[in-house]
C-alpha cells in the first residue's frame, strides 16, 4: 500500500551506523485492519524486533519516518473505528522515539475534538494529569460550544422522553467543574 510503501526503509535507525529494517505489519479482521510497525535491527546472530512492540494502531491513515539515525521518530496517525456500536473516534497522531533500546512511544495527540464527547474526555484527561484549572477551562468550553456534535442525537440513540447527549455531557461537565473545585 502506499502508506505500508511510505514506512518501508533500509537505514540506520538507531544511531549505530548499521542499517535497520523498518516496514509495516497489517492484520486485518471484520472490523478493520490494525497495523504493527517493524524494526528489525541485527545484533550479529540474529534479527531482533526494536518496534514501539505495542498492538499497532487501527485503521492507519499515514505512516513516516521523520529524520536519521538514534534521532529517527515513527510518526503514525490512525486509529478512527469502523466497528459497529464504537462510538465516535477520533484520529490519534502517535509520535515513537528511540529510547536507546526500542522504539517507544513519545506522545499520542487526538485530532481536535468533533463531539462534545471528545471535548469531555479532553477535559476528563485534564483532571487525571492535576491540570485542575484546566480542566474547569476545558469542561466550561465544552458546555459554551454550539459547534461540538451532539453523537448520541446523531446516531439515533436518545430515547423518547430522556435528555439529549448534549444535556446529559452538559450536566456531567458541570458536575466535575463542582468535584474539581471542591477538590
Amino acid at each position: 500500500s502506499a502508506v505500508g510503501g511510505a514506512m518501508f526503509s533500509v537505514a540506520d535507525r538507531t544511531g549505530d551506523a548499521r542499517a535497520e529494517i523498518t516496514y509495516l505489519v497489517n492484520v486485518c479482521g471484520a472490523n478493520g485492519c490494525r497495523s504493527v510497525v517493524e524494526v528489525q535491527s541485527w545484533d550479529g546472530t540474529a534479527w531482533r524486533d526494536i518496534g514501539p512492540g505495542d498492538g499497532g494502531i487501527d485503521n492507519l491513515e499515514s505512516a513516516r519516518i521523520d529524520g536519521a539515525g538514534a534521532a529517527s521518530a515513527i510518526v503514525l496517525r490512525g486509529g478512527v473505528l469502523q466497528a459497529p456500536g464504537a462510538g465516535p473516534t477520533r484520529p490519534v497522531t502517535h509520535t515513537y522515539g528511540w529510547n536507546g533500546a526500542r522504539y517507544a512511544e513519545v506522545s499520542a495527540a487526538p485530532d481536535p475534538p468533533e463531539y462534545l464527547i471528545h471535548a469531555i474526555y479532553d477535559a476528563d484527561a485534564l483532571v487525571a494529569s492535576g491540570r485542575f484549572a484546566d480542566a474547569i477551562a476545558a469542561y466550561s468550553a465544552a458546555v459554551a460550544s454550539d459547534s461540538l456534535r451532539d453523537w448520541k442525537a446523531e446516531s439515533g440513540k436518545v430515547l423518547p422522553g430522556a435528555p439529549s447527549g448534549r444535556e446529559q455531557l452538559g450536566g456531567y461537565a458541570l458536575f466535575r467543574i463542582a468535584v474539581v473545585r471542591a477538590a
